[in-house]
């Protein structure tokens, strides 16, 4: 509205304040203030009007073929009865013809009950797709797909509190369901008993496994039963939204349970429904247009960024190479409201995001000089140059994690954060610390009294892997969707202190000893994940026993205490945060030393970066002990909840 003088002083050519609803002077001589109302927007463009008659056309062809059967019915029921448009079957054909022959939905299942006729004042209003001239650019018009507030009256105890189990804890390290969808579309299912868009029954199998799972409880009845119904649904109905979410939680169960041929298949089918469905393509034009709810927009976007985070973590443990690449995605990274804080998390979500998009890139360039340098046949001087390059790319990887560290946000650092999200995320960030310092450090650790330096490789491994312990001893992290991510970083820590272990100073080997009982404790505390623990510990043996072989202290050898046994490790150890003043007076190898003494021989500490988490012989020897182990809930109560 304009600041305009009203009609009844424009008429005397009085001066008018232009209050609302009534000027002064109005209000003073009692006369009628009257405003006259104009609009500065544009008139409508040949094209908006060339749409305008498309729709016009359209609705008069739907209204010309309506099915001539429901009129009959309607007229056998008596003339004083009005007509049900579902009865008459209005316009489902050409409706559901003109939907499925788009290209650009052809993937939505919009229902024709949405579309129907309404009589409101004494017009006739078609209630189609609306308009997105009117529409502003951040709100959303049209018919919601599925009531949104959610229902729980349908459910048994038990299921209540699976669900309300996942959404409190496990769905904030991954946003992958929506709880109002999920709900909704559940109750929906069972009140007209259809099949449920965002609820399909093996993804609620797939959450009961992944809840026995991180119980410690057998889960293999529900893991199967979810294998069975997804690969049934991807048959008979195609991919949808819950298959792509059920794929991704079974590949994190196989990645937690050491199958990483399993997991790697999932996910990569994962990934290729993801393209299948166009998730990687925004959604922004069709919630405009009314043809897509804004929840199920936004859920799209968050199950994409799921199945790329899962990927990435996937290639991080064992150092293959990605299903999806950051390209032709158009897709807006998550973002939260200030307004909701509970969606603060999308913060932490989006920072991990770029975060392991990052990393890897990083990583896959650094690693591939030390895979040319172990391929080389050459001499010492080959190994100088690869020496030399592996400190310049940890130079550029440094400037790149810089650049990145300076854009994000406050709640993504642990130290403004203490949630469960920024802790893995910072997890995640010593990870890479480690695996970028690693394959610098030199064997044996010769330490002297002097060139302290906490920039050198060893200071940063040796650092980072106290502060992952620290980090995982303190807070109880187990509850989340990164677990895998978690038990590689304690992984990675106890390497580095088995390491440290055969250093030349005495204070470092009994810090060192300390720290990898500390680590093997923290490992042997995820009996849910006892398999791929069962590997890592096969691994962290046959570190030892390449240790023992290939590498001679040059000092105190006679002072190294040696373990057999890593058993009595565990079962001895104490808190894993141990003080570490003592490790301050150890001194660390210049990078001029290293480069003058370059190592030839097998260096276990970056070749576990492409480990294989496959079964092992001897991760089946504790077969007895996993099959003994207490179960609160009985096979006879699990029957009634299988959703077959």
């Amino acid at each position: 509205m304009n600041k305009v003088a009203c009609l009844s002083c424009r008429e005397s050519k009085r001066k008018c304040d232009a209050k609302q609803p009534t000027c002064s002077r109005c209000t003073k001589t009692g006369r009628i203030c009257q405003y006259e109302l104009f609009s500065k927007r544009k008139p409508a463009t040949n094209r908006y009007v060339q749409s305008l008659k498309n729709r016009i056309r359209t609705l008069e062809r739907v209204l010309k073929i309506s099915n001539e059967a429901g009129f009959e019915n309607y007229k056998s029921k008596g003339d004083n009865m009005y007509p049900n448009l579902r009865e008459l079957n209005f316009g489902r054909d050409v409706l559901d013809h003109s939907i499925q022959s788009d290209n650009e939905t052809s993937n939505l299942k919009v229902n024709a009950a949405h579309w129907n006729l309404k009589i409101k004042d004494g017009r006739i209003f078609f209630e189609g797709p609306s308009s997105s001239r009117y529409i502003p650019s951040n709100s959303y018009s049209g018919a919601k797909l599925l009531e949104t507030s959610p229902s729980v009256s349908h459910f048994d105890e038990l299921h209540l509190r699976v669900f309300q189990w996942y959404f409190e804890k496990m769905n904030l390290s991954l946003p992958l369901l929506d709880e109002t969808l999920f709900f909704s579309s559940l109750n929906n299912s069972i009140e007209h008993n259809v099949q449920a868009d965002f609820a399909p029954k093996c993804l609620i199998n797939c959450l009961m496994a992944i809840w026995l799972l991180y119980g410690d409880k057998k889960h293999d009845k529900f893991r199967l039963l979810a294998i069975e119904q997804v690969n049934e649904s991807m048959v008979t109905g195609g991919a949808t939204l819950g298959i792509i979410q059920s794929f991704i939680l079974l590949s994190i169960i196989e990645m937690i349970n050491g199958d990483e041929s399993s997991s790697s298949d999932f996910i990569a089918r994962a990934v290729a429904a993801c393209y299948h469905l166009g998730l990687h393509v925004t959604s922004t034009d069709l919630v405009r247009m009314g043809k897509l709810d804004y929840r199920e927009a936004k859920l799209r976007d968050n199950v994409f960024w799921c199945c790329f985070l899962v990927d990435r973590m996937r290639c991080t443990i064992l150092g293959m190479h990605p299903y999806i690449y950051c390209t032709h995605i158009s897709i807006q990274l998550p973002r939260s409201s200030e307004s909701n804080v509970s969606s603060q998390e999308l913060d932490v979500f989006r920072d991990t995001i770029c975060f392991s998009d990052l990393q890897f890139r990083i990583l896959q360039d650094y690693y591939s000089v030390e895979f040319s340098r172990c391929a080389s046949l050459n001499g010492p001087d080959s190994e100088k140059k690869a020496h030399v390059e592996r400190l310049l790319q940890l130079s550029a990887g440094e400037q790149l994690m810089e650049e990145w560290w300076k854009n994000v946000s406050s709640k993504s650092r642990f130290q403004n954060n203490k949630s469960f999200s920024a802790a893995h995320l910072q997890i995640y960030i010593l990870t890479y610390k480690i695996l970028m310092n690693k394959p610098l450090l030199i064997h044996p650790v010769q330490c002297t009294t002097e060139d302290i330096c906490d920039d050198l490789p060893i200071s940063v491994c040796t650092s980072a892997a106290k502060e992952i312990l620290d980090i995982c001893s303190k807070y109880n992290l187990n509850e989340s969707l990164m677990l895998p991510q978690l038990i590689y970083g304690i992984y990675l820590s106890s390497i580095i202190f088995l390491f440290n272990r055969y250093s030349s100073n005495i204070s470092a080997r009994n810090e060192g000893d300390r720290s990898f009982s500390n680590g093997l404790a923290l490992l042997e505390k995820h009996t849910k994940a006892r398999k791929s623990v069962n590997i890592y510990y096969c691994n962290l043996m046959m570190f030892e026993k390449h240790y023992k072989n290939s590498f001679q202290l040059s000092t105190n050898s006679d002072q190294i205490v040696e373990n057999e046994n890593y058993s009595q490790y565990g079962s001895s150890a104490q808190s894993s945060h141990s003080s570490v003043n003592e490790f301050n007076k150890v001194s660390m190898p210049t990078i001029a030393q290293s480069l003058d003494e370059p190592n030839s021989v097998f260096d276990p500490l970056w070749s576990d970066f492409s480990n294989f988490l496959g079964p092992l012989s001897m991760a089946d020897e504790n077969d007895d002990y996993l099959a003994n182990l207490e179960e609160s809930i009985s096979e006879k109560s699990l029957q009634n909840v299988v959703w077959e």
